[in-house]
This record gives C-alpha cells, sequence and structure tokens, in this order.
C-alpha cells in the first residue's frame, strides 16, 4: 500500500509543487553506555553575554552546566573538562559540538528546563 501511495504522490504535480525541497533524516540511534560517565557529550552555547559549558552523559542523562566569567580560552575549556573528569572520571567517548549562539533555549538546548536552571 505505501508504495501505490508512493507511487501516486510522484506523478502528482501539486504535491510535487509543495513537497519540501529536503527530506528530513531519520534519528541515528546509539548504543547505551554500560556504566554512568563512559560516554559523554559536551558543547558550549551563549546565552545573553555569558558563554556556558554543557556537559551530558549518555547513560544517565545526568548533565552539567558551567558559566565561564572570563573570555572563553582554550586553557579555560580545558580546566574545566579536567575538573569534570576528575569528579566523575574519564569518559571512553566524548563527543564534542560546535559552538552555537542560542537563542530560544526551550527548543534548541538538548536538555529540557535549562534555562529556568541558568536564570536563577
Amino acid at each position: 500500500m505505501s508504495a501505490e501511495i508512493r507511487d501516486i504522490v510522484s506523478r502528482c504535480s501539486i504535491c510535487q509543487t509543495h513537497r519540501p525541497a529536503q527530506a528530513r533524516e531519520e534519528l541515528q540511534p546509539h548504543q547505551l553506555p554500560s556504566r554512568p560517565w563512559q560516554k559523554i557529550a559536551a558543547g558550549m552555547f551563549v546565552m545573553g553575554q555569558q558563554t556556558f559549558l554543557i556537559t551530558v552523559a549518555y547513560w544517565s542523562n545526568y548533565f552539567e552546566v558551567t558559566n565561564y566569567k572570563i573570555y572563553n580560552t582554550s586553557q579555560v575549556v580545558i580546566t574545566q573538562y579536567k575538573v569534570q573528569f576528575a569528579r566523575h572520571g574519564i569518559p571512553e567517548v566524548l563527543t564534542l559540538t560546535t559552538s552555537l549562539p542560542i537563542g530560544n533555549m526551550s527548543t534548541e538546548c538538548p536538555v529540557p528546563g535549562i534555562r529556568s536552571r541558568i536564570e536563577k
């Protein structure tokens, strides 16, 4: 049945005119780590005039957000990672994201409710 629908839609001129320009990519699932802090994701974001580093553990979704009081040089970022790794252990896998300014954190930040925790 889905093949028939695809065939009809592919021949419909109205459908072809209004179809999305680029198809959405499917989510790529990842394996759940076997222990906490084995696999983490980290990134930097800007909210207002402040820069933050966020680190999230894949195993538990536990996250830490660090506010930089000074300019975010590579040495400051490295020092902050050393502090977190000393506290939790060195991860086997570290996934880094790009540094993007975030305007609407409620829809763009990967951790729900983070805005209310930062603004306190």
